[in-house]
């Protein structure tokens, strides 16, 4: 059982007090709609949780994952273990998080294994199918997911 909970959680921006006190309590399997109007702070939510650098400043609070605090972990230690914020574009960027992190996750899913699990010869080569069907070089795998798309933009545009 996985259970998500965000404890009297305040933040701030460049300063700027964003969410003040905020909780919220989600259990495996649930969805949860964040609503609310734009400047509200529903992304400073997701990307505190997420574990966005260097932006957002927990100033009280936590943020517990079955009972284990993880406001002091990286965000790729996040996306381990099943925190993953995936967003219409993939800005603002978080380097820590590799793209094999996110396709191992994915596949472990799908077969109904543990998405921290190491991949499979299988899911490798899944990943490297992937990467080719989507255009992109085997060494992209081993990057930040949003360098290579900003660097795709750049040579696109």
């Amino acid at each position: 059982m996985t259970r998500l909970e965000v404890t009297n959680l305040s933040v701030e921006v460049d300063g700027k007090r964003i969410l003040n006190n905020v909780n919220l309590t989600v259990e495996s399997g649930e969805v949860v709609a964040i609503m609310g109007p734009n400047g509200s702070g529903k992304t400073t939510l997701f990307l505190t949780i997420a574990g966005y650098p260097p932006k957002y400043n927990i100033v009280n609070g936590d943020i517990r994952l079955d009972g284990e605090s993880i406001v002091k972990l990286y965000p790729e230690e996040r996306v381990q273990r099943g925190i993953l914020l995936a967003l219409q574009s993939p800005t603002p960027p978080v380097p820590e998080v590799r793209l094999s992190t996110l396709i191992t996750a994915m596949l472990n899913k799908k077969a109904g294994k543990h998405i921290t699990d190491p991949p499979s010869p299988q899911a490798i080569a899944e990943m490297t199918r992937l990467t080719a069907e989507l255009g992109l070089k085997p060494e992209h795998l081993s990057r930040g997911c949003p360098r290579w798309v900003q660097r795709r933009r750049v040579q696109e545009s």
